[in-house]
């Protein structure tokens, strides 16, 4: 999933909804998503690595290119 293209991703979901095997992922604003986060345990998400700090449990990092 990590390297497809936003065209390809679109596609995806398009064709999971279709089919009703999945709903996407909800999106939240970069500045909100941390707040998200810590509201539901369990939540995944994505986030720049310089507004990390010790209230949130890293998974990995992705290098930049």
């Amino acid at each position: 999933m990590l390297k497809k293209t936003p065209e390809q991703m679109s596609k995806y979901w398009t064709r999971m909804m279709f089919t009703g095997k999945a709903q996407p992922p909800r999106t939240v604003k970069s500045e909100e998503l941390k707040a998200a986060l810590l509201q539901k345990s369990g939540s995944i998400g994505y986030m720049d690595s310089s507004k990390l700090d010790g209230s949130l449990k890293v998974i990995t990092l992705v290098p930049d290119k």
